[in-house]
């Protein structure tokens, strides 16, 4: 879930908008539990004395970005101590999320591509018995963004 987003009045002058990804997990109460002391299925008098209000969701991780809306580039903490993001789930939910928005404003399409590393290539390349890589590209959104840089 998109959690919070600080800097919008200013991100066109600033070139820059924070804000932070929820993550957490939804509990299906329905499903039956795991009683680690007797290493078996819960019994029902057990769950019955289970009592999360459904407001509540467990687990809650923040992971904080970085927009800089004139070169389209955000960054985003993909690993800290407790908290880990893949790098293609983070693709997902900002195209997903972008999809919705473009849709709910009637503008065109955008499309999202994490870059990878530099080393990423090499590693893939080097693979033993690698007989065909197949390459998919993406056309840059068409609104005159900078060029793209090369990964640091």
């Amino acid at each position: 879930m998109l959690g919070s987003l600080q800097g919008l009045a200013e991100a066109v002058a600033n070139n820059e908008f924070t804000g932070e990804i929820y993550r957490f997990v939804k509990i299906d109460p329905n499903e039956p539990w795991f009683d680690m002391v007797t290493r078996a299925e819960a019994t029902p008098d057990q769950v019955q004395q289970i009592n999360i209000p459904p407001h509540l969701l467990a687990h809650m991780q923040t992971i904080p970005f970085v927009f800089y809306p004139r070169e389209h580039e955000l960054w985003f903490v993909a690993k800290d101590r407790k908290t880990t993001l893949a790098i293609q789930v983070a693709e997902r939910f900002f195209q997903r999320l972008l999809e919705q928005t473009a849709a709910t404003h009637q503008m065109p399409d955008v499309a999202v591509t994490a870059l990878p590393d530099r080393e990423a290539l090499d590693e893939v390349l080097s693979v033993p018995g690698l007989h065909k890589l197949e390459l998919h590209f993406k056309r840059p959104n068409p609104d005159g963004a900078a060029p793209v840089r090369e990964p640091e």
